[in-house]
């Protein structure tokens, strides 16, 4: 996606297929890209809470970071062979206590 200029927004396991490659084999592909636009481009919320970058959620940018952290989620999953515990998934509540700007606010995150 990168190369052709493209912030996902939302990689996770459900947007990763095996598909045939072309010198034979088969490996990961990325799809639906229904949430994705250009590199760098200021954003509304969107993806999924638990593997989407915090900031994307915030209106900030989307670049090549927020692939990089949907893609670390997406590899934490396939480390543990399912999603996280639920207690390190953040809901509502705690997504806008890490977006907080003033540390005092951010307390109790991981409480």
């Amino acid at each position: 996606a990168h190369r052709h200029g493209v912030a996902h927004r939302d990689i996770k396991p459900e947007n990763v297929i095996l598909a045939p490659r072309a010198r034979g084999g088969t490996g990961p592909v990325l799809i639906d890209f229904g949430l994705a636009v250009p590199l760098g481009a200021r954003v509304g919320p969107g993806g999924t809470l638990g593997t989407a970058a915090p900031e994307i959620f915030d209106g900030g940018r989307a670049d090549a970071r927020a692939n990089l952290f949907g893609a670390g989620a997406l590899l934490l999953a396939a480390a543990l062979g399912g999603a996280p515990d639920p207690a390190w998934s953040l809901d509502a509540d705690a997504l806008e206590r890490a977006l907080a700007r003033a540390p005092r606010e951010r307390r109790g995150l991981l409480e």
